[in-house]
């Protein structure tokens, strides 16, 4: 019964949430596209994972191409939508999986710091307007390009569905490929293939700016060593997807002369496109893993296998020294980038040390960094702010130790799984390999943040699911653990929220209110004949009041706290008038009190009907 209600419950959220994009001023091919895939994959939830595994390394190339919109990742998000529409209307009793439970607690954990932000934001960020009011934060998700990157009550809740969506993805993935697992190699091929095609759009860009700027085969070369370009993603979030995906590639070189040898072509690929995404530490990853795997054949072989081993070693270390170390056009000076960094971690610290449980609040380091930071960090890096470039204590400072050992949580049963796995099982080319790219991956995530962004999140999970389907399944005590956790936290939301509400002064917080005007005697602001005040519990204060000359002579004003009349009287144009409030007491801070003029004759004036002054304590 809980499993069908969980059931429906991510259906309609799903349905909803593919509704809400069919409305957005997406181009009409974008949206064919996604209802196609969705049809594909509630006729076969397998096929519809493989759709999503081709398309994601290349989606936002595709949305481009359709003339897609801002902001990036509307389209994966809806090809993993429906992905995910196709597993759950299919769904039946299946295995149990190892990633459901600490999944549910990361994406719990990461929707209620989202929704524990959202009553104070709505009432300390609403912008000076009389149209505004105490519920118009609704209609600013009809731009969702303006609610992902400018509102305070929004862009946590997109931040949120990031991981949400990402934890999603991996467990339904990791449910279908234990139920059919001949898809988990199908998965790696079309993952594999993606990402190569991601390359080579990459080096197609390069190789085309080097030879527009003129200057022949040596300006090709410049570029071919400076340039740093992903057509998908961030950079250094680009660098970490082609390091997974070029090591997990590589346990795919096996089989028949043309497996080997297609396998082989598409990760020398991907080795060119993670060369040109620059990324000095997913290059770093790259060569050391790749060290201690021939290393490692090396020392089980044959002594000649171990020499040829020890030079292929020596020259895979000395060509990842020279890809970073010495300074080029490239990068910025090495001691600049711990510089920067060290500083950032600092700055992590400050804030994780404000809330150290549940953190800040998800998407909140970026802002917050710039009253954390060191000033010489901006003389260093020539930004005022910045995320933590280390994707721990990102996670430790947002979403504090909850939401750190949540993620921990996840990542150990991953990585436990998969070294119980090759020890019970021996080896296994494809999935030792997965292993070995995941551990080379999550290593660039000290400095850098690769999983604040769609395009990796989505990709990493799925390479998550994939390993974690071809290791034992969890037993029941994790689900048990996770469902008490999930309450834990969601139980705590109320408690929270009042809390950072009433942490906020609103005195001068308001809805339907324009920006602040002085005259000669007066500092006030114009409202029209309904507006909002945050007024503080339990105080007595004055409002001081007068109507906008053009309105007429008087009008009747009367003040509204928790739905009852708190005040009433009248006020004058040709005067200010002073009106009386005993404030209740209440658990919140400050409540809101609606004001509302009634001007004689009851008719309903548009515009500025009367002026509010600030409101003075007794």
């Amino acid at each position: 019964m809980k499993a069908a209600a969980g059931r429906w419950a991510g259906i309609f959220v799903i349905a909803a949430l593919q509704f809400y994009w069919y409305y957005l001023p997406a181009p009409l091919p974008m949206k064919v596209l996604t209802a196609v895939v969705t049809a594909v994959s509630i006729a076969s939830p397998q096929r519809g994972f493989m759709l999503l595994a081709l398309a994601a390394p290349v989606s936002t190339r595709i949305s481009w191409q359709f003339g897609g919109i801002e902001p990036s990742g509307l389209l994966l998000e809806q090809l993993i939508l429906a992905a995910c529409a196709g597993a759950l209307v299919r769904y039946s009793s299946g295995p149990p999986t190892r990633l459901g439970a600490p999944a549910t607690v990361m994406a719990v954990i990461a929707l209620m710091s989202a929704a524990v932000m959202a009553p104070a934001s709505a009432a300390a960020s609403t912008p000076p307007g009389l149209e505004n009011g105490p519920y118009s934060f609704w209609l600013q998700l009809l731009d969702r390009r303006a609610a992902v990157a400018d509102s305070a009550v929004w862009s946590p809740f997109f931040a949120a569905l990031i991981v949400a969506e990402s934890c999603l993805i991996g467990w339904l993935a990791e449910r279908e490929i234990r139920r059919t697992p001949a898809l988990a190699v199908s998965l790696l091929w079309l993952l594999l293939i993606g990402h190569a095609v991601a390359a080579l759009i990459s080096l197609d860009h390069v190789i085309a700016t080097g030879l527009e700027g003129g200057g022949g085969v040596r300006m090709l070369w410049y570029w071919l060593l400076n340039a740093r370009f992903s057509p998908q993603m961030e950079v250094h979030a680009a660098g970490s997807a082609l390091v997974l995906a070029g090591i997990a590639g590589t346990g795919l070189i096996a089989g028949s002369r043309m497996r080997r040898a297609s396998a082989l072509l598409l990760v020398g690929i991907v080795a060119a496109g993670l060369w040109v995404s620059g990324s000095r530490l997913a290059i770093v990853a790259a060569a050391a893993t790749l060290a201690i795997a021939l290393t490692r054949w090396g020392l089980q072989s044959s002594r000649r296998r171990a020499v040829i081993a020890i030079a292929a070693t020596v020259v895979v270390l000395a060509v990842g020294w020279l890809a970073v170390v010495p300074k080029t056009d490239r990068y910025s000076e090495m001691s600049t980038s711990f510089g920067t960094r060290f500083l950032m971690a600092k700055a992590g610290i400050r804030l994780f040390s404000t809330a150290p449980v549940f953190g800040i609040g998800i998407h909140q380091f970026y802002a917050a960094s710039a009253g954390a930071l060191d000033p010489q960090f901006e003389s260093l890096s020539r930004y005022s702010r910045e995320n933590a470039h280390n994707n721990f204590l990102q996670v430790l400072t947002e979403q504090g130790v909850v939401g750190l050992a949540a993620m921990l949580w996840w990542l150990g049963l991953l990585c436990a799984g998969a070294w119980a796995a090759r020890k019970h099982d021996g080896a296994l080319r494809h999935r030792d390999a997965l292993f070995l790219g995941v551990l080379a991956c999550v290593a660039t995530w000290v400095g850098g943040h690769p999983l604040l962004v769609r395009e990796f999140s989505t990709i990493f999970f799925l390479y998550a699911a994939i390993l974690a389907a071809l290791t034992p399944a969890a037993s029941v005590l994790p689900a048990r653990a996770a469902a008490l956790a999930a309450a834990v936290v969601a139980l705590s939301l109320p408690v929270r929220a009042m809390a950072l509400r009433n942490a906020l002064y609103l005195e001068d917080q308001g809805f339907g209110l324009s920006r602040w005007v002085r005259d000669t005697d007066h500092h006030f602001r114009e409202a029209g004949s309904t507006s909002y005040l945050y007024l503080q519990s339990g105080t007595t204060v004055q409002l001081p009041l007068r109507l906008v000359d053009q309105v007429g002579e008087t009008a009747y004003v009367e003040v509204h706290i928790g739905g009852r009349v708190v005040q009433e009287r009248r006020i004058a144009s040709d005067q200010w008038r002073v009106i009386d409030i005993d404030v209740p007491r209440s658990s919140k801070g400050f409540q809101l009190a609606k004001v509302t003029v009634r001007t004689d004759g009851g008719v309903e004036r548009q515009g500025p009907v009367v002026r509010v002054g600030r409101v003075i304590h007794r």
